[in-house]
């Protein structure tokens, strides 16, 4: 269940509520059929006896469906998402501990996935998961060891094929692991509160890189560097984005900003008076991987189209 957004929208408060309304609809939905309880946060624990699987999954579904039907609170309608993990007993483990520990696995997982599903552990999910702490582990020090470096692709015009703006890309060649694709490496970072320091070098670097470029260039070249949520969570990044430009002489409107479009629309109302912040730094935002997520213009509207611009 998604508390922090509804928190951060509409307040303490309203978010208290709406964890016992879940609470509500998932103690109706287990009723005679096991027990379920408040973990911590927005976390819910279930327990049930099973014969066949089929048991699991007809209670999973019946959970989903009335957890996500629309919540009304103090004249709201509230939309709520839920992500759940499954792990069986004798099957995947010997103990409570245990049981416990694969559920949260599984759990991880389904929110990986996406929204409104459930997972069940197995032994791939076991592997990912090592491979998920192995990576945590060795991506903690990769900045200070200088593992952590820039490559950039270029855009072209269409006319001559020259040059006039480049992508920053971050890559990491790990001494233990080898290359590491970004994919993997960046939500490591953010699950550790690393992704910060990542996205403050990444500035950096570009901005000195692209005086390097101009210098060979007769043309005006801009540079696009990606900015992770965690990164506009709160207003230092105003404060960086003002350093890096002043620091490297740069030009604001040679720097563009890029945002995921399924990060943006799953936040947009409190990312919006950041990135109106980073507007007037002269700085333009695109979207990343529009029309691959949400597809929707409707929260473009709040800034301007000028500055805004949204690609694939």
């Amino acid at each position: 269940v998604y508390k922090r957004q509804v928190n951060d929208r509409y307040g303490h408060a309203v978010g208290d509520q709406l964890l016992q309304a879940v609470a509500r609809r998932l103690g109706q939905v287990m009723y005679k059929k096991g027990t379920a309880c408040h973990m911590s946060g927005d976390e819910f624990l279930a327990f049930l006896p099973y014969v066949e699987k089929e048991d699991i999954i007809s209670t999973i579904d019946a959970a989903i469906e009335s957890i996500t039907s629309p919540i009304k609170l103090e004249g709201k309608e509230l939309l709520v998402t839920v992500s759940m993990g499954v792990s069986r007993f004798p099957e995947d483990c010997s103990d409570e501990t245990s049981m416990l520990r694969n559920a949260d696995i599984a759990l991880y997982f389904s929110k990986d996935t996406g929204r409104n599903c459930y997972s069940f552990f197995n032994e791939e999910l076991e592997k990912r998961n090592e491979r998920k702490l192995e990576l945590e582990s060795e991506v903690r020090n990769a900045l200070e060891n200088n593992e952590l470096y820039m490559v950039y692709q270029t855009k072209n015009k269409i006319s001559d094929y020259t040059v006039c703006s480049f992508e920053a890309l971050m890559r990491w060649q790990s001494p233990k692991l080898g290359f590491v694709g970004p994919d993997e490496f960046i939500t490591a970072a953010e699950s550790i509160g690393a992704i910060q320091k990542m996205g403050e070098f990444a500035l950096y670097q570009a901005c000195k890189d692209l005086k390097k470029f101009q210098m060979e260039s007769d043309e005006p070249l801009t540079m696009a560097v990606n900015l992770s949520m965690r990164q506009l969570n709160n207003d230092d990044i105003v404060t960086i984005v003002k350093d890096v430009l002043e620091s490297e002489q740069i030009i604001p409107e040679r720097l563009e900003l890029e945002i995921t479009e399924t990060l943006l629309a799953e936040s947009f109302d409190i990312v919006l008076p950041i990135l109106n912040k980073l507007l007037a730094l002269g700085v333009s935002l695109s979207i990343d991987d529009f029309g691959t997520g949400y597809s929707s213009l409707n929260y473009l509207t709040p800034v301007s189209y000028t500055h805004l611009r949204a690609h694939e």
